[in-house]
């Protein structure tokens, strides 16, 4: 099973949002962080983010809502 790396900035240029509204549900655990290691620098990890966080993010940053924590999570 292979696993699509994102960055979060990556996340929000492809849903068309900004980077604060990723950086946002990974700080409430809505988005799952991978820490994986850069193949240049052994010390340094990225965060990745699975694909479907960029579903999320689109819609998210679209809605007129504001939403809980708890219904982001569902």
């Amino acid at each position: 099973m292979t696993f699509a790396a994102l960055t979060p900035r990556e996340v929000a240029e492809l849903s068309g949002t900004s980077r604060h509204v990723v950086e946002k549900a990974i700080e409430q655990r809505v988005l799952r962080v991978r820490k994986v290691r850069n193949q240049s620098d052994t010390r340094y990890r990225r965060r990745v983010l699975p694909v479907y966080a960029v579903a999320y993010a689109a819609t998210v940053g679209r809605l007129n809502i504001r939403l809980t924590t708890t219904h982001k999570k569902r």
